[in-house]
């Protein structure tokens, strides 16, 4: 039995549901039990039906349903049932992944700080950092995984080339990451995306901490030639409704000047090309606040 169907049959279990639709994990169960009456695309339970469901996972994992399930990792696993296979988590879900650069390191609860040699990474769960001591130093973080795998590539400011680089995330470790980001200050936090309004609007949405954005001034001595090699002005052109709302967010000059340019050109520079050109960064216009109804996190 796998997790996905002992957790399945838990949520009949405990809300004792009579009626449900059958999922691939609950096609598994019917062939394997032939408990239920299908019909259609729905699988109808009698009482006895329940009964036997519980019975039935409580043989295969000496855990019983009406009280307890299969979430977590591995080991949160293994210490309620005897096969750790049971996890239901990426094996590195919860993680934060970093990178230091420069004079950065990773302070830890422990006391230790932890610095990595170039082009390795390092990663670790949120409860082993220190974020009172990471307030002290500069945090970048990148919106895409395989940057951060060639992030000594890129050529960041002066000012921010002493700096923690932590990865986004997906599934899993976001939640961990939005806490470090809620957790440092304006002042020495920067986002580096994709150098496009969809890029953009993803960066700000903590309403914090600054841009990094490829040196407009060297943007602009390229040719219509040049631009294209590293510029996608189809995506640009697919990203009209994150480009009004980029406008509506700040009457800022500095804001307004880099969306001006951005239009004006139609300009869409990935994060992967900002890092494998080496194209020079720069500090970009400080992130608007966010309007209070759309606080992300509060």
């Amino acid at each position: 039995m796998s997790a996905a169907q002992f957790n399945a049959i838990s949520k009949v279990v405990r809300g004792h549901k009579t009626d449900i639709a059958v999922s691939d994990v609950w096609a598994e169960i019917h062939e394997e039990t032939s408990l239920g009456a299908r019909i259609g695309k729905r699988l109808v339970f009698t009482t006895e039906d329940i009964d036997s469901l519980r019975q039935y996972a409580k043989y295969l994992t000496n855990l019983d349903p009406l009280f307890q399930d299969l979430s977590g990792n591995r080991v949160e696993v293994a210490a309620k049932t005897g096969n750790e296979k049971f996890g239901n988590e990426l094996v590195f879900g919860r993680m934060v992944v970093m990178a230091t650069l420069g004079n950065s390191s990773i302070p830890l609860q422990s006391g230790e700080s932890a610095r990595a040699p170039a082009n390795v990474l390092m990663s670790t769960h949120l409860d082993r950092i220190d974020l009172d001591r990471l307030q002290s130093q500069k945090l970048l973080i990148l919106e895409n995984g395989t940057t951060i795998q060639h992030c000594e590539k890129l050529v960041l400011p002066e000012s921010w080339c002493d700096v923690l680089v932590v990865y986004r995330g997906h599934g899993e470790n976001v939640p961990h990451v939005d806490t470090l980001i809620r957790n440092q200050p304006s002042e020495t936090l920067a986002f580096l995306g994709d150098f496009d309004p969809a890029g953009i609007d993803i960066a700000t949405r903590h309403g914090k901490g600054v841009l990094l954005i490829p040196d407009l001034a060297v943007i602009a001595s390229f040719d219509a030639a040049a631009l294209a090699k590293i510029s996608q002005r189809e995506v640009f052109n697919r990203h009209h409704v994150s480009f009004r709302r980029l406008k509506a967010r700040s009457t800022e000059a500095s804001w307004q000047a880099m969306l001006s340019y951005m239009d004006q050109r139609q300009i869409a520079i990935m994060e992967e090309h900002t890092a494998s050109k080496r194209l020079p960064l720069v500090v970009g216009p400080a992130i608007p606040p966010l309007q209070s109804e759309n606080a992300i996190n509060k």
